[in-house]
């Protein structure tokens, strides 16, 4: 396994951590950026729908008028 090309670029230790560790760390990571990314929030023009399915829609809705009690909101969160 190979430590992701992020984690190369900034490998500053003399030592070599272990696999799982490096891992661990890049997963942690990326999760992390995944779960603070959020999703554009306006419509985009009819001629520019197809950034709907691009990078620059990319990551969650927002979270801040949701309840985590509702099993309606889960399940949506859970689909995306």
């Amino acid at each position: 396994m190979v430590a992701s090309l992020l984690d190369r670029l900034i490998d500053r230790d003399d030592e070599r951590r272990s696999i799982a560790a490096t891992v661990r760390e890049g997963l942690r990571r990326d999760v992390e950026a995944m779960l603070n990314s959020r999703r554009w929030m306006t419509s985009w023009p009819r001629e520019l729908e197809e950034l709907d399915r691009s990078l620059v829609n990319y990551g969650l809705d927002d979270l801040v008028n949701e309840s985590l009690a509702s099993s309606d909101f889960r399940d949506r969160f859970v689909e995306q």
